[in-house]
């Protein structure tokens, strides 16, 4: 088994060149292959299917590359894998998607389980007032989001509605837009999130809708700590081929909302 120690020499030589995002990918990569060599689905000196030159094949398009996968696997080594080649990994080696870009879960899909729950509901009439206040990204972004349910219902900015398994106060749901959490959420899916009011509670890799000075975005949340406090969050993607992570401060403007629910079929 290869073994990629936390303090090595390729880390030293190149890890500002590359970045350290690239470089936590690559041992990831290696303990993804570690993986496979234990349940004999890699072999890497086999030649009927589970060689080296089959991972290039399949990874890289071409069995000739076995070298580069060496390479990959060596810590010493200046190759890494980029995120263009993670999609064919996780394709014909069944790897986890949140295992491969942030390290949590089972390194297996098929034992993953951070799957968030999925509801079917009919949408109600506006203004019909329930547990869940119905708004926009706009509205989401506001002050609006610290006012009562009864202020809200009274203001007429968003209509409500409740399921059947959900309950609790403060709860808000918008519409999902874009592809960068595909296939967690889908564009059009409702989530349905509570507000975070203690930033010190929120778990790595929770999924969060996030507003800061304006933007929204819903991603995997990861804190980033100086002094013990909370100084910035990484949000991340689950489409992680096309959104690269990235930063932003916290501060006054930033509000947090815990993604609970996905409703993925509504019917008028």
């Amino acid at each position: 088994m290869y073994n990629c120690p936390e303090d090595n020499v390729f880390e030293q030589k190149i890890g500002k060149m590359i970045g350290p995002d690239r470089i936590a990918l690559n041992k990831r990569f290696i303990q993804a292959f570690d993986a496979l060599e234990d349940r004999g689905l890699v072999v890497k000196n086999d030649r009927n299917g589970k060689g080296i030159s089959d991972m290039a094949e399949n990874i890289l398009g071409n069995a000739a590359y076995g070298h580069v996968i060496r390479a990959w696997l060596n810590p010493n080594s200046k190759r890494v894998i980029d995120y263009k080649h993670i999609d064919r990994l996780l394709e014909h080696y069944g790897i986890s998607p949140e295992f491969m870009m942030s390290g949590s879960g089972p390194v297996f899909e098929t034992e993953r389980t951070h799957r968030l729950p999925d509801s079917e509901a009919s949408f109600p009439s506006p203004g019909k007032y329930g547990a869940i206040m119905y708004t926009s990204k706009s509205a989401l972004a506001g002050s609006g989001v610290n006012a009562s349910s009864q202020d809200w219902e009274q203001s007429g900015n968003p209509s409500s509605f409740s399921i059947p398994g959900v309950g609790g106060t403060g709860l808000f749901a918008l519409k999902v837009e874009g592809e960068s959490m595909t296939p967690v959420m889908n564009p059009e899916d409702i989530i349905i999130c509570e507000k975070v009011d203690y930033l010190q509670g929120l778990r790595n890799n929770e999924i969060c809708v996030v507003c800061h000075n304006g933007d929204v975005w819903v991603k995997y949340v990861q804190t980033i700590k100086q002094g013990g406090q909370i100084v910035k969050l990484k949000l991340i993607s689950e489409n992680k081929f096309e959104f690269d992570p990235f930063e932003v401060n916290v501060d006054e403007s930033t509000s947090i909302f815990r993604v609970i629910r996905r409703i993925h079929d509504i019917s008028a």
